[in-house]
């Protein structure tokens, strides 16, 4: 069992210090970890155990053909966000 200490990535205003547990290479418990949170979290992040592992989650970029999503690879996916972002503007 493996016991990391990480900053919260989702950007709101609070930025929690979070407690990650990994077991087997698999991640078992996100909990906060400081005296601001005492232990307890956002809704989102007490769900992110549920979110890592579900079946719903995408894996791969996938292309809408009108019909259902076909699987593309990624260099792919990246050609086509970057004809949809307009040109010369900064990122």
């Amino acid at each position: 069992m493996s016991v990391s200490f990480v900053g919260c990535p989702r950007d709101c205003y609070d930025t929690c210090r979070l407690r990650v547990v990994v077991e087997d290479g698999r991640l078992k418990s996100v909990a906060g970890a400081d005296d601001v949170t005492q232990g307890v979290t956002c809704p989102r992040v007490a769900k992110d155990v549920e979110r890592v592992y579900s079946s719903l989650r995408v894996l791969h970029p996938a292309v809408n053909t009108g019909l259902g999503f076909r699987r593309i690879d990624w260099d792919s996916a990246l050609e086509r966000s970057e004809l949809c972002t307009p040109s010369g503007e900064d990122r």
